[in-house]
């Protein structure tokens, strides 16, 4: 028996989470060695990676919708 919540995650905390793993507390002084510039690179990165990785995971969770298992279904 499965007791899921019907809550879901907001937009504004999964940008939250995705920022704090990319730039967590321990990365703060390296990337303020960079100063502003760093914003360039943050954009950058999601443009070159991170949009990509969600479109990705997109398509691949619409063409196996129908199968439980998630990343595991797409890759056996």
């Amino acid at each position: 028996m499965k007791n899921w919540s019907s809550e879901k995650i907001s937009v504004f905390a999964l940008v939250l989470l995705i920022t704090g793993a990319i730039d967590s507390i321990r990365n703060l002084p390296g990337a303020a060695l960079f100063g502003s510039t760093i914003i360039f690179f943050f954009i950058f990165s999601a443009i070159v990676f991170l949009i990509p990785v969600a479109l990705i995971a997109a398509e691949l969770s619409a063409t196996w919708a129908d199968e439980e298992g998630g990343i595991y279904s797409w890759v056996r």
